[in-house]
Protein backbone atom coordinates (compact mmCIF):
# COMPACT_ATOMS: atom_id res chain seq x y z
CA UNK A 1 0.00 0.00 0.00
CA UNK A 2 1.55 3.49 -0.70
CA UNK A 3 0.69 6.77 0.57
CA UNK A 4 1.31 10.36 -0.44
CA UNK A 5 4.57 12.28 0.62
CA UNK A 6 3.91 15.09 -0.95
CA UNK A 7 2.39 17.22 -3.71
CA UNK A 8 3.66 19.82 -6.07
CA UNK A 9 1.91 22.05 -8.17
CA UNK A 10 3.03 24.27 -10.66
CA UNK A 11 1.88 26.94 -12.93
CA UNK A 12 4.41 27.88 -16.32
CA UNK A 13 3.30 31.50 -17.86
CA UNK A 14 6.67 31.83 -19.82
CA UNK A 15 6.75 35.59 -18.80
CA UNK A 16 7.39 37.65 -15.63
CA UNK A 17 4.94 40.24 -14.54
CA UNK A 18 1.10 40.39 -14.19
CA UNK A 19 0.67 37.20 -16.04
CA UNK A 20 2.87 35.59 -13.14
CA UNK A 21 1.67 37.63 -9.99
CA UNK A 22 -2.12 36.58 -11.23
CA UNK A 23 -0.90 32.52 -11.30
CA UNK A 24 1.01 33.13 -8.19
CA UNK A 25 -2.53 34.45 -6.72
CA UNK A 26 -4.27 31.19 -7.75
CA UNK A 27 -1.74 28.67 -5.83
CA UNK A 28 -2.15 31.16 -2.55
CA UNK A 29 -5.97 30.29 -3.04
CA UNK A 30 -5.50 26.80 -3.58
CA UNK A 31 -2.99 25.92 -1.11
CA UNK A 32 -3.16 28.70 1.93
CA UNK A 33 0.96 29.46 0.97
CA UNK A 34 2.89 31.82 -0.45
CA UNK A 35 4.68 30.20 -3.81
CA UNK A 36 8.00 30.32 -4.77
CA UNK A 37 9.39 31.89 -8.22
CA UNK A 38 10.87 29.70 -10.85
CA UNK A 39 13.60 31.18 -13.09
CA UNK A 40 14.28 30.03 -16.23
CA UNK A 41 17.82 28.06 -16.47
CA UNK A 42 18.76 29.54 -20.16
CA UNK A 43 17.62 31.67 -23.01
CA UNK A 44 15.30 30.37 -25.54
CA UNK A 45 14.82 33.26 -28.02
CA UNK A 46 12.23 31.51 -30.21
CA UNK A 47 9.45 32.34 -27.23
CA UNK A 48 11.22 35.47 -26.11
CA UNK A 49 12.75 34.21 -22.21
CA UNK A 50 15.69 35.27 -21.19
CA UNK A 51 18.01 33.37 -18.68
CA UNK A 52 17.21 33.89 -15.20
CA UNK A 53 13.85 35.23 -15.84
CA UNK A 54 10.95 34.55 -13.72
CA UNK A 55 8.67 32.45 -15.15
CA UNK A 56 6.64 30.26 -13.59
CA UNK A 57 5.27 29.55 -9.86
CA UNK A 58 4.90 26.60 -7.50
CA UNK A 59 4.59 25.46 -4.26
CA UNK A 60 4.57 22.13 -2.28
CA UNK A 61 1.71 20.79 0.43
CA UNK A 62 1.38 17.78 2.29
CA UNK A 63 -0.74 15.92 4.41
CA UNK A 64 -4.60 16.28 4.25
CA UNK A 65 -3.97 19.03 1.64
CA UNK A 66 -2.21 17.38 -0.73
CA UNK A 67 -4.60 14.20 -0.53
CA UNK A 68 -7.48 16.70 -1.03
CA UNK A 69 -6.12 18.87 -3.98
CA UNK A 70 -4.69 15.29 -5.67
CA UNK A 71 -8.20 14.25 -5.50
CA UNK A 72 -9.89 17.15 -6.72
CA UNK A 73 -7.10 16.69 -10.23
CA UNK A 74 -7.51 13.10 -10.72
CA UNK A 75 -11.32 13.47 -10.56
CA UNK A 76 -10.86 16.00 -13.44
CA UNK A 77 -8.73 13.31 -15.22
CA UNK A 78 -11.50 10.44 -14.69
CA UNK A 79 -8.54 9.02 -12.37
CA UNK A 80 -7.47 7.90 -15.75
CA UNK A 81 -3.63 8.41 -16.73
CA UNK A 82 -1.62 7.70 -19.64
CA UNK A 83 1.67 4.80 -18.69
CA UNK A 84 3.50 7.68 -19.59
CA UNK A 85 2.74 9.76 -16.28
CA UNK A 86 4.53 7.42 -14.24
CA UNK A 87 8.18 7.08 -13.11
CA UNK A 88 9.82 5.00 -11.07
CA UNK A 89 9.94 5.17 -7.14
CA UNK A 90 6.58 6.11 -6.83
CA UNK A 91 6.42 9.07 -8.73
CA UNK A 92 4.13 10.58 -11.23
CA UNK A 93 3.21 13.97 -12.92
CA UNK A 94 0.08 15.39 -15.28
CA UNK A 95 -1.53 18.17 -15.88
CA UNK A 96 -4.78 19.84 -16.11
CA UNK A 97 -6.00 22.82 -19.16
CA UNK A 98 -7.95 25.13 -16.36
CA UNK A 99 -7.58 25.25 -13.17
CA UNK A 100 -11.26 26.12 -12.43
CA UNK A 101 -12.34 22.98 -13.14
CA UNK A 102 -10.98 21.79 -9.72
CA UNK A 103 -13.37 22.12 -7.66
CA UNK A 104 -14.47 25.06 -5.34
CA UNK A 105 -12.38 27.07 -8.02
CA UNK A 106 -14.64 30.04 -9.46
CA UNK A 107 -13.70 32.73 -12.91
CA UNK A 108 -12.52 35.72 -12.01
CA UNK A 109 -12.28 37.55 -14.78
CA UNK A 110 -9.44 39.96 -12.79
CA UNK A 111 -6.82 36.67 -12.71
CA UNK A 112 -7.81 34.88 -16.00
CA UNK A 113 -7.77 30.94 -17.00
CA UNK A 114 -4.22 28.75 -16.18
CA UNK A 115 -3.16 25.44 -16.90
CA UNK A 116 -1.45 23.68 -14.16
CA UNK A 117 0.67 20.56 -13.12
CA UNK A 118 0.49 18.24 -10.86
CA UNK A 119 3.66 16.52 -9.47
CA UNK A 120 3.14 13.74 -7.13
CA UNK A 121 5.44 11.71 -4.58
CA UNK A 122 4.30 8.59 -2.98
CA UNK A 123 5.83 6.26 -0.66
CA UNK A 124 5.45 2.36 0.18
CA UNK A 125 3.23 2.96 3.26
CA UNK A 126 3.51 -0.42 4.93
CA UNK A 127 7.59 -0.30 5.89
CA UNK A 128 9.57 2.42 6.98
CA UNK A 129 13.00 1.74 4.99
CA UNK A 130 15.73 0.82 7.29
CA UNK A 131 13.63 -0.46 10.35
CA UNK A 132 10.95 -3.12 9.20
CA UNK A 133 8.49 -0.59 11.15
CA UNK A 134 4.89 -0.33 9.89
CA UNK A 135 4.34 3.29 9.16
CA UNK A 136 2.67 5.20 10.61
CA UNK A 137 4.22 3.45 13.38
CA UNK A 138 2.74 2.52 17.22
CA UNK A 139 5.23 0.96 18.68
CA UNK A 140 7.66 3.96 18.91
CA UNK A 141 7.13 7.75 19.67
CA UNK A 142 6.56 10.69 16.66
CA UNK A 143 7.62 13.52 15.86
CA UNK A 144 4.84 16.45 15.38
CA UNK A 145 3.04 16.40 12.12
CA UNK A 146 4.09 20.13 11.83
CA UNK A 147 7.68 19.31 12.33
CA UNK A 148 7.77 16.43 9.50
CA UNK A 149 6.58 18.60 7.11
CA UNK A 150 9.85 21.08 7.64
CA UNK A 151 12.35 18.20 7.43
CA UNK A 152 14.14 18.22 4.08
CA UNK A 153 13.73 15.13 2.25
CA UNK A 154 16.66 16.27 -0.41
CA UNK A 155 19.84 14.70 -0.76
CA UNK A 156 21.92 15.17 2.48
CA UNK A 157 24.52 13.65 1.38
CA UNK A 158 28.20 15.46 1.85
CA UNK A 159 26.45 17.99 3.86
CA UNK A 160 29.16 17.60 6.69
CA UNK A 161 31.47 20.93 7.39
CA UNK A 162 35.25 19.09 7.01
CA UNK A 163 36.35 18.62 10.55
CA UNK A 164 39.14 15.96 12.33
CA UNK A 165 38.69 17.05 15.79
CA UNK A 166 34.67 17.52 17.63
CA UNK A 167 35.67 19.27 20.94
CA UNK A 168 32.23 19.42 22.95
CA UNK A 169 31.77 21.66 26.40
CA UNK A 170 30.00 20.71 29.11
CA UNK A 171 27.46 24.03 30.27
CA UNK A 172 25.02 24.58 32.97
CA UNK A 173 22.68 25.47 31.06
CA UNK A 174 19.80 22.76 29.33
CA UNK A 175 19.58 22.61 25.54
CA UNK A 176 16.22 24.21 26.15
CA UNK A 177 18.12 27.51 27.14
CA UNK A 178 20.68 27.57 24.94
CA UNK A 179 20.68 31.10 23.09
CA UNK A 180 20.90 31.15 19.34
CA UNK A 181 24.78 30.87 19.54
CA UNK A 182 26.22 29.42 22.53
CA UNK A 183 28.97 31.66 22.55
CA UNK A 184 26.84 34.07 23.81
CA UNK A 185 25.93 31.71 27.11
CA UNK A 186 26.47 33.05 30.48
CA UNK A 187 30.33 33.32 31.30
CA UNK A 188 31.39 33.82 27.49
CA UNK A 189 33.60 29.84 28.62
CA UNK A 190 32.58 28.85 24.94
CA UNK A 191 33.71 32.30 23.28
CA UNK A 192 36.66 32.33 24.61
CA UNK A 193 37.39 28.75 23.60
CA UNK A 194 36.00 29.85 20.01
CA UNK A 195 38.42 32.54 19.97
CA UNK A 196 41.73 30.64 20.98
CA UNK A 197 40.84 27.56 17.88
CA UNK A 198 39.92 30.85 15.62
CA UNK A 199 43.51 32.28 16.16
CA UNK A 200 45.04 28.97 16.26
CA UNK A 201 43.58 27.40 13.59
CA UNK A 202 46.80 28.01 11.17
CA UNK A 203 48.99 25.98 13.58
CA UNK A 204 46.34 23.52 14.46
CA UNK A 205 45.76 22.79 10.67
CA UNK A 206 42.90 21.02 10.33
CA UNK A 207 39.11 21.96 11.32
CA UNK A 208 38.24 21.51 15.11
CA UNK A 209 33.80 21.26 15.31
CA UNK A 210 32.82 23.36 18.79
CA UNK A 211 29.68 22.23 20.31
CA UNK A 212 28.43 23.10 23.93
CA UNK A 213 26.74 20.15 26.02
CA UNK A 214 24.79 19.32 28.44
CA UNK A 215 25.52 17.03 31.58
CA UNK A 216 24.17 16.98 35.23
CA UNK A 217 26.88 18.51 37.25
CA UNK A 218 27.50 20.29 40.61
CA UNK A 219 30.15 22.20 39.08
CA UNK A 220 28.31 25.92 38.95
CA UNK A 221 31.37 27.71 38.42
CA UNK A 222 31.36 29.45 34.78
CA UNK A 223 35.03 29.52 34.22
CA UNK A 224 35.51 26.16 34.47
CA UNK A 225 33.89 23.01 32.37
CA UNK A 226 34.41 19.62 31.86
CA UNK A 227 35.62 19.02 27.69
CA UNK A 228 34.63 15.75 25.81
CA UNK A 229 36.66 15.02 22.97
CA UNK A 230 36.21 13.13 19.65
CA UNK A 231 37.38 10.87 17.90
CA UNK A 232 39.89 10.48 20.91
CA UNK A 233 37.22 9.33 23.55
CA UNK A 234 38.40 11.58 26.03
CA UNK A 235 37.10 13.58 28.64
CA UNK A 236 38.92 16.43 30.43
CA UNK A 237 37.53 17.24 33.59
CA UNK A 238 38.01 21.08 35.67
CA UNK A 239 39.37 22.75 32.46
CA UNK A 240 39.44 26.70 33.64
CA UNK A 241 39.16 28.25 30.66
CA UNK A 242 42.97 30.32 32.11
CA UNK A 243 44.11 26.64 31.11
CA UNK A 244 42.22 26.78 27.75
CA UNK A 245 44.99 27.82 25.87
CA UNK A 246 47.26 25.70 27.12
CA UNK A 247 45.31 22.66 26.69
CA UNK A 248 44.88 23.14 23.01
CA UNK A 249 48.25 23.86 22.58
CA UNK A 250 48.95 20.45 23.86
CA UNK A 251 45.73 18.39 21.92
CA UNK A 252 45.72 20.13 18.88
CA UNK A 253 48.55 22.20 18.00
CA UNK A 254 51.53 19.29 19.40
CA UNK A 255 48.70 16.98 18.66
CA UNK A 256 49.78 15.32 21.93
CA UNK A 257 46.60 13.43 22.57
CA UNK A 258 45.92 8.88 22.27
CA UNK A 259 45.43 9.47 18.26
CA UNK A 260 47.57 11.31 16.33
CA UNK A 261 45.44 13.42 14.12
CA UNK A 262 47.90 14.96 12.00
CA UNK A 263 49.80 12.16 11.14
CA UNK A 264 47.70 10.93 8.18
CA UNK A 265 49.83 7.73 7.87
CA UNK A 266 48.47 6.77 11.32
CA UNK A 267 45.03 8.38 11.57
CA UNK A 268 43.03 5.63 13.38
CA UNK A 269 46.20 4.84 15.68
CA UNK A 270 46.06 5.37 19.43
CA UNK A 271 48.36 5.62 22.21
CA UNK A 272 47.80 3.83 25.60
CA UNK A 273 49.28 6.64 27.31
CA UNK A 274 46.97 9.36 28.32
CA UNK A 275 48.10 12.64 28.02
CA UNK A 276 49.48 14.60 30.94
CA UNK A 277 47.90 17.85 31.65
CA UNK A 278 47.96 20.59 33.56
CA UNK A 279 47.88 20.50 37.56
CA UNK A 280 43.72 19.67 38.80
CA UNK A 281 42.85 18.52 35.32
CA UNK A 282 41.87 15.01 35.30
CA UNK A 283 41.94 13.31 31.84
CA UNK A 284 40.25 9.64 31.50
CA UNK A 285 38.95 7.65 28.70
CA UNK A 286 35.55 7.38 27.50
CA UNK A 287 34.99 4.17 26.20
CA UNK A 288 31.10 2.52 24.57
CA UNK A 289 29.52 4.17 21.92
CA UNK A 290 28.58 7.76 21.69
CA UNK A 291 26.06 9.29 20.48
CA UNK A 292 25.91 12.98 20.10
CA UNK A 293 22.58 14.63 19.08
CA UNK A 294 21.46 18.20 17.99
CA UNK A 295 18.78 19.78 20.49
CA UNK A 296 19.60 22.83 19.87
CA UNK A 297 16.21 24.32 19.93
CA UNK A 298 16.90 28.22 19.78
CA UNK A 299 18.86 28.21 16.74
CA UNK A 300 16.18 25.78 15.10
CA UNK A 301 12.87 24.54 16.49
CA UNK A 302 13.21 21.26 14.24
CA UNK A 303 16.27 19.81 16.06
CA UNK A 304 15.04 21.31 19.12
CA UNK A 305 12.03 19.36 19.68
CA UNK A 306 13.11 16.02 17.72
CA UNK A 307 16.64 15.57 19.98
CA UNK A 308 15.27 15.24 22.97
CA UNK A 309 12.65 12.69 21.50
CA UNK A 310 15.62 10.97 19.95
CA UNK A 311 17.66 10.70 23.65
CA UNK A 312 14.72 9.67 25.59
CA UNK A 313 13.97 6.78 22.59
CA UNK A 314 18.06 5.52 22.89
CA UNK A 315 17.95 5.99 26.79
CA UNK A 316 14.80 3.07 26.46
CA UNK A 317 16.00 1.33 24.53
CA UNK A 318 19.18 1.12 26.21
CA UNK A 319 17.56 0.17 29.17
CA UNK A 320 15.83 -2.65 27.62
CA UNK A 321 18.51 -4.33 26.29
CA UNK A 322 20.76 -3.80 29.41
CA UNK A 323 23.62 -2.15 27.75
CA UNK A 324 24.02 1.28 29.83
CA UNK A 325 27.43 1.17 30.29
CA UNK A 326 28.12 1.06 26.17
CA UNK A 327 26.12 3.43 25.20
CA UNK A 328 26.30 7.13 25.92
CA UNK A 329 24.45 10.05 24.99
CA UNK A 330 25.30 13.89 24.93
CA UNK A 331 22.77 16.83 23.77
CA UNK A 332 24.36 18.81 21.31
CA UNK A 333 24.82 22.55 19.91
CA UNK A 334 24.14 23.52 15.81
CA UNK A 335 26.50 21.33 14.13
CA UNK A 336 24.32 22.00 10.75
CA UNK A 337 21.55 20.63 8.31
CA UNK A 338 19.27 21.51 10.97
CA UNK A 339 17.00 20.90 8.03
CA UNK A 340 17.95 17.20 8.02
CA UNK A 341 16.96 16.59 11.77
CA UNK A 342 17.21 14.44 13.38
CA UNK A 343 21.07 14.69 14.10
CA UNK A 344 23.00 12.16 15.25
CA UNK A 345 26.91 11.59 15.21
CA UNK A 346 27.99 8.22 16.36
CA UNK A 347 31.87 7.89 17.92
CA UNK A 348 34.32 6.96 17.69
CA UNK A 349 33.72 6.02 14.79
CA UNK A 350 32.54 9.72 13.26
CA UNK A 351 29.64 9.19 11.10
CA UNK A 352 26.95 11.46 10.90
CA UNK A 353 23.44 10.38 10.13
CA UNK A 354 20.67 12.91 9.55
CA UNK A 355 16.38 12.62 9.36
CA UNK A 356 16.99 9.95 12.12
CA UNK A 357 13.55 8.49 13.48
CA UNK A 358 12.92 7.09 16.50
CA UNK A 359 11.69 3.41 14.68
CA UNK A 360 15.94 3.47 13.67
CA UNK A 361 16.58 3.72 17.19
CA UNK A 362 17.32 0.35 17.42
CA UNK A 363 19.07 -0.53 14.76
CA UNK A 364 21.54 2.56 15.17
CA UNK A 365 22.33 1.22 18.67
CA UNK A 366 22.73 -2.77 17.49
CA UNK A 367 24.93 -1.54 14.55
CA UNK A 368 27.30 0.24 16.70
CA UNK A 369 27.48 -2.48 19.90
CA UNK A 370 27.97 -5.32 18.11
CA UNK A 371 29.81 -3.89 15.32
CA UNK A 372 27.62 -5.63 12.61
CA UNK A 373 28.48 -4.57 8.75
CA UNK A 374 25.36 -5.84 7.75
CA UNK A 375 23.16 -3.44 10.11
CA UNK A 376 25.33 -0.85 9.44
CA UNK A 377 24.57 -1.08 5.67
CA UNK A 378 21.17 -0.50 6.56
CA UNK A 379 21.95 2.79 8.12
CA UNK A 380 23.56 4.04 4.63
CA UNK A 381 20.29 5.90 3.27
CA UNK A 382 21.03 8.15 6.74
CA UNK A 383 24.21 8.73 6.32
CA UNK A 384 25.72 12.69 5.91
CA UNK A 385 29.17 12.99 5.90
CA UNK A 386 32.04 11.60 8.40
CA UNK A 387 34.81 13.12 10.45
CA UNK A 388 37.81 13.67 8.33
CA UNK A 389 40.38 10.44 9.30
CA UNK A 390 42.06 10.39 5.57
Amino acid sequence: MVSLRKLSLNICVGESGDQLTRASKILEELTGQKPSIGRAEKTIRSFGIQRNEEISTFCTVRGSLANDLLERALRIKEYRLPARCFAEQGTFAFGIDEHIDLEGMKYDPNVGIFGMNFVVVCVNKRYEPCTGCESPCSKHASYPSEIVQQIDQGDMSNSVKNHRRHLCITQSLAPSRWPKDVKNLPGGYIKQISEVLNTKKNTIGYGVQLTSTFVDTKNASEQTADWYLFPDQLKLSNVNVNQAEAVIEKLFVKDESIIPIKDKTKPNERHHVLPVLSEGIRCERLNGVWMLICCHYQHDQRCGIVGPILIDEIQKYVRHTNSPQNVHCLPISHIGGHRFAGNVIVYPTGVWYGRVLTCHIPLLVDAYTTSSAELKDKLKPLIRGYVDSS
